[in-house]
């Protein structure tokens, strides 16, 4: 009878340990994150033509996108690269990338305009909705005011199975009164109020993004990657100081990321953006891997 327990113990240890690369392999695609591109970065492009851009985008191994939602009309959902949300959706169609976000301003976001600004977005199949940008101010007393309407905003939106994030720029990350406003934004805020992280603006403000990432888990659900070396423009993914190796694992273990997004704002000399963001995104795999 042991003898039978042996081989039985056995043959279960070899069948599991031939089973363990499968299974491996089957939970690593479940946990894998998509990589996006925001089409500011090749935004130039993007408005002389569109199709073709994303054509490009899709070839080079990009997933999807994060619209720029006021580039060519500011806040007018009608007009945005020139096509109203219908015609955008047949060319994202066509490309066979997905949207995964869009950075709308907050105008957008409020009153009556926030249910016109989910129609457009349901025609574009789009989920998630961000705002990419919020006034400087000199005093922290407006920020627990945006707190107050990111709270409601996120509640309104869910009830059309919609998310809400917040893009910080480094004017957040400064000290008001006291205060960082982003400490504000997020600590008044309930945890269907998502943040989308601008990774360069922490360095360049002697911050570390990892902190960032653990103080609040599970609500850093996109990055927007790009990379920081003071006193430098066209710093591209991987030349910077970023930690990418801590950034990706706390963002998979803690921070609850959806999405990550490539960005490059301004582009090294010679460097076309298009050529940029494919650099961006060979750089990103050789990190990431």
């Amino acid at each position: 009878m042991r003898t039978f327990d042996s081989r039985l113990s056995r043959r279960d240890f070899i069948s599991a340990a031939a089973a363990a690369p499968i299974l491996q392999t089957a939970l690593s695609a479940a946990r894998r994150v998509p990589v996006a591109v925001e089409l500011y970065s090749v935004r130039q492009d993007c408005q002389r033509d569109l199709p073709g851009t994303l054509a490009v985008l899709a070839k080079m191994g990009y997933e999807g996108f994060e619209l720029a939602g006021f580039q060519g009309a500011i806040g007018d959902m009608n007009a945005v690269y020139g096509r109203n949300p219908k015609e955008l959706r047949q060319v994202f169609d066509d490309s066979g990338l997905k949207m995964f976000s869009i950075h709308l301003l907050l105008p957008t976001l409020v009153g009556d305009q926030l249910e016109r600004t989910v129609e457009a977005n349901q025609i574009l199949g789009n989920s998630r909705l961000t705002l990419g940008w919020l006034n400087p101010l000199k005093t922290i007393q407006p920020f627990y005011e945006h707190a107050r309407q990111f709270n409601e905003i996120a509640e309104r939106l869910g009830k059309h199975k919609m998310q809400f994030a917040f893009h910080n720029h480094a004017g957040e990350l400064d000290v008001i009164e006291g205060k960082r406003p982003l400490d504000v934004l997020m600590d008044n805020t309930g945890k269907d109020v998502g943040l989308q992280i601008h990774v360069a603006a922490f360095p360049g403000k002697d911050l570390d993004p990892v902190a960032y990432i653990k103080r609040y888990p599970g609500r850093v659900r996109m990055f927007h990657l790009n990379d920081y070396a003071a006193g430098k423009r066209g710093v591209m993914l991987g030349e910077g100081v970023v930690d990418w190796k801590g950034l990706f694992s706390a963002a998979e273990t803690v921070g609850g990321v959806e999405v990550y997004i490539v960005e490059q704002e301004s582009y090294p000399e010679g460097v076309t953006p298009v050529q940029s963001v494919e650099r961006c995104l060979q750089s990103f795999r050789k990190l990431h891997a």
